[in-house]
Formats: C-alpha cells, sequence, structure tokens
C-alpha cells in the first residue's frame, strides 16, 4: 500500500495495554504506517521504538495530534480531561478512546471539533493477537485496522461497555484459578512445569470451544462434559451446591454499579 494512504496513528499514554495494542496492531494486524508515542512512559515508549522503525517517541502531545490521523487515548481515568483541555485537534482526525468512564457524547464536546470519536476496550492479550475488542460505535474501516489484534465486537448500544468492562475485572480470578489447580496438581508429586502446561493448555482449549459456540450453545457445553456419577458432575453440583456461580454474578453486579458511577459522577 503506498505509504500516503497509511493511517497515521499518534498514542497519547503509554501504560500497559496501549503497548500491547500497539505491538498488537504490528505483530498482527500489519500496521506499517507511522506511529507516534508518548513519552508519558519512557521506558514502554522507548521499548516500542527501539522494537519497530515506524514507532517514534514525542515528548510533545500536541505534536503527537498534529502529525497523525487516528489518535489512540489511554491515559488514567483522572487525567484525561486536563490533558484533553490542553490540546486541540482537527474536524478530519478519529479519536479512540480506552479511557473508562467516559461516554463517546461527553468526549465529542471536549475534543471538538473532532466528531469522529469511538470507545475501544483492548486486553492484554492484544499483544499476542487474542482477545475480544469491544467497539462503539460500528466503524468498518477501524474493525479492519484492529481485526488482527483480536475479535473486534462492533456495538451498536454503548450502555453494553458496562457489560463487557466488568467482566474484565475477572481477569485476576481466572489466573488465580489457573494457579490454585496448577498448585493442587503440582502438590500431588507433579513437576511444576508440568503441571502448569496442563493445566493452562486444558482452560486454553477449552476456551477455544467456547469463542466457536453461540450465545446459546454456550450454556449447554457444561452439561455436555457431563456424565452420570462421572468427576465432572462431582466437581459442577458440588460448586452449584455452594452457589459459587451466583456468586461470581453478585460479583459483577458490584463491578457494574462502580463503572455507573463513575461515568455518572465522572470520578474513578
Amino acid at each position: 500500500m503506498d505509504s500516503k494512504l497509511l493511517p497515521r496513528i499518534g498514542v497519547i499514554g503509554t501504560g500497559a495495554i496501549a503497548e500491547a495494542l500497539v505491538i498488537g496492531m504490528i505483530d498482527h494486524s500489519r500496521c506499517s504506517g507511522p506511529i507516534r508515542v508518548s513519552i508519558r512512559n519512557e521506558q514502554r515508549s522507548s521499548r516500542l521504538a527501539d522494537r519497530f522503525e515506524n514507532v517514534v517517541v514525542d515528548p510533545s502531545n500536541q505534536s503527537i495530534i498534529d502529525q497523525t490521523d487516528i489518535i489512540i487515548f489511554a491515559v488514567l481515568p483522572d487525567q484525561a480531561v486536563a490533558l484533553l483541555n490542553e490540546l486541540t485537534f482537527r474536524d478530519d482526525q478519529t479519536l479512540i478512546n480506552l479511557v473508562a468512564g467516559f461516554s463517546v457524547s461527553e468526549l465529542r464536546k471536549i475534543v471538538s471539533p473532532l466528531s469522529r470519536v469511538h470507545r475501544l476496550i483492548p486486553l492484554p492479550p492484544v499483544e499476542f493477537g487474542l482477545g475480544p475488542l469491544p467497539m462503539f460505535p460500528p466503524c468498518e474501516d477501524l474493525a479492519n485496522l484492529f481485526s488482527g489484534c483480536g475479535k473486534v465486537i462492533q456495538v451498536e448500544d454503548e450502555t453494553d461497555f458496562t457489560g463487557f468492562a466488568a467482566v474484565s475485572g475477572l481477569m485476576a480470578t481466572h489466573h488465580r484459578l489457573t494457579a490454585t489447580v496448577t498448585q493442587w496438581v503440582a502438590s500431588r508429586g507433579v513437576n511444576a512445569d508440568n503441571a502448569a502446561a496442563y493445566t493452562s493448555h486444558m482452560f486454553h482449549a477449552l476456551t477455544y470451544l467456547e469463542s466457536t459456540a453461540s450465545g446459546a450453545d454456550l450454556q449447554r457445553l457444561a452439561r455436555k462434559c457431563v456424565t452420570q456419577g462421572g468427576i465432572n458432575e462431582l466437581a459442577l453440583d458440588q460448586l452449584e451446591e455452594l452457589q459459587w456461580f451466583d456468586q461470581v454474578v453478585e460479583r459483577l453486579d458490584t463491578i457494574a454499579d462502580r463503572l455507573e458511577k463513575i461515568v455518572e459522577t465522572g470520578n474513578p
């Protein structure tokens, strides 16, 4: 593709998620156009510039805005408004917001005359081209840009983002479950690396099956694994008796309530 046709991308805020997204865009979405990254986290910015020839570290946020077409905004929530108010945007630009707690309509008011504002929720595995990428409002060009980073979910209703964001609060719980099962296997004398390999790859394989299932089929997968009197029935029935899954739902409700309050008050 002609380099003049490639979008010029700017990244303001270079935390772990922004770094993972840039890596995913280049390694998996084959994004070869120029990418300017801010120096807010000098170690991460320098690491990206050292790794990729099309990444440049720019110490000025306004310079990034002036020289790019698509801006990925990924600072901490309590810094977002003050930083945006310092910047001047063009009406031909696109802002992709990764910061929680800000609606598209709110951001449009702050970044005017820029009007093309989108929300995106990338997770750390985008670095490897994996994971969900909810995006609002839908946009085919942006979906194509991020298609190699994971599963782009084009969202019609912005309120859906609360549910998606709440579910991302289970990442640590998932890792803890995997680690707990691994430790149990190792406690029986199994080599620790073998225990980790078996557990993590089992969950990875099951997750792959889930990723190919419809919403209705997903609800039936658990029972498909169960045979009467079998070990899966033993584990599932006991966890259901302990209301373990109900507790997960209750915790998700709590997370969603917190996220909705952030949107209402503007305070993280």
